[in-house]
């Protein structure tokens, strides 16, 4: 066969590592611009990190999962407790660095002393950990650990992780 002159060669490699450069460089570009427009509050202060989850998707996977324990649990129907529990949760939503979704607080009747947050600011208290609170404080201080892992967006991180994708979310 016919051989390309040195010349030809040498400027065919040119372009091809000219070519695999611009690539590199476009693709480079674009995960960094991903990474910035994914970029949301997940912390204290404004901490950032990479969310592949938007604000309204977050909130329909908490729906989900939310009637899914309504289906699964009791709850309290009592008025006068699950507005006491919502005030306090919603006073502690207004501090938060997270007050613009809506957040949804409920009272389960079971004997576990414990409180639980969903995707999307559905908040869950316990009747077994009602009953070891003596005051509004301590109420304060569980509700306000659960909305900061609302805030901190630890379920959507959870999710992101078990898909496979924790390089993108650290």
């Amino acid at each position: 066969g016919r051989r390309k002159p040195a010349g030809r060669q040498n400027r065919a490699r040119e372009q091809t590592v000219k070519a695999k450069g611009f690539l590199l460089k476009t693709l480079c570009v674009g995960l960094v611009a991903a990474a910035a427009l994914g970029c949301a509050t997940t912390g204290p202060g404004g901490k950032k990190s990479v969310i592949l989850f938007g604000d309204g998707e977050e909130r329909s996977l908490g729906s989900k999962m939310a009637a899914q324990i309504k289906a699964e649990n009791k709850f309290v129907t009592d008025p006068i407790v699950t507005q006491y529990v919502n005030r306090v949760g919603q006073r502690i939503v207004r501090l938060s660095d997270r007050p613009g979704i809506p957040y949804e607080f409920a009272v389960i009747e079971s004997k576990d002393v414990n409180a639980f947050a969903l995707p999307g600011g559905y908040i869950y208290v316990y009747t077994g950990l009602l009953k070891h609170l003596d005051t509004e404080a301590q109420l304060a201080g569980v509700l306000g650990h659960e909305v900061s892992h609302v805030v901190a967006r630890h379920g959507v991180k959870q999710l992101q992780e078990g898909m496979g994708l924790e390089v993108l979310s650290q």
